[in-house]
């Protein structure tokens, strides 16, 4: 014992050891504690490990450069679909800037379409607009009372269409004569309209505009004939077959 007793003179009281082994038994839990929490770091790391290789596998990568390839071609992929969405967008900027172009053409004859409309219904003295969106929505008034187009007979719409066409082409070939091909657009009319539409047609013809007007109307065939004599020429089906 004379070794230690030599570097040990005085022996330590009970109670330091005792709060020594405290300490040490402390330390020891901690180091315990960080052991657990890395071997469970560890397992966590193992476990992504597997699922991010089966993942790799389901997608077909099996190594490290084939994932490099995929992402390569995915890059590829998504700048295709940039480009696209780009020009998609630039599309729709071209769309909305030529509907101002056609809205203002449309508007612009807008008082004479007025005009005509009210020379064939007799009733609707004005037309206005509003903007719903890119779109033009039209209104038509009569009898103190306004009305959208949705309110309008399909006759009626049709008469509208008429009108607006006919000023539009008056606008777009100022003193040029124009040609039409018009398709039964007074099947749905009135027989009062369709003498009013006739005379306003009748009118253009005189003033040297050209006329193919189809029908499977007899009232209205009949009106061109009658009101038109001099001037219209009137063909069936089988007469134009005849000619071939």
């Amino acid at each position: 014992l004379r070794p230690f007793s030599e570097r040990r003179p005085q022996p330590r009281p009970v109670e330091e050891l005792a709060r020594l082994m405290e300490e040490l038994e402390a330390k020891a839990g901690r180091l315990k504690e960080e052991e657990r929490a890395l071997q469970n770091r560890c397992e966590s790391l193992l476990r992504r490990e597997l699922e991010v290789a089966r993942e790799l596998f389901a997608a077909g990568c099996t190594d490290v450069g084939t994932l490099a390839s995929r992402l390569t071609e995915s890059e590829a992929v998504l700048r295709d679909a940039v480009k696209k969405a780009l020009a998609a967008l630039w599309a729709q900027q071209v769309i909305e800037v030529a509907k101002e172009g056609l809205e203002n053409v449309l508007l612009e004859p807008l008082a004479r379409a007025a005009a005509i409309f009210y020379r064939i219904t007799g009733r609707y003295h004005a037309l206005s607009y509003t903007r719903q969106g890119g779109d033009v929505v039209f209104k038509a008034a009569g009898d103190g009372v306004e009305y959208g187009e949705e309110a309008l007979s399909d006759g009626t719409r049709a008469q509208f269409l008429l009108s607006l066409r006919l000023a539009v082409l008056e606008n777009l070939l100022q003193n040029e004569k124009g040609f039409l091909i018009l398709d039964d657009p007074l099947l749905n009319a009135s027989e009062t309209r369709k003498r009013r539409a006739v005379g306003v047609l009748l009118d253009y013809v005189r003033e040297g505009w050209q006329l193919l007007y189809l029908t499977v109307d007899r009232v209205a065939a009949n009106l061109f004939q009658e009101r038109g004599r001099g001037i219209v020429e009137v063909l069936k089906v089988e007469d134009l077959y005849g000619n071939f």
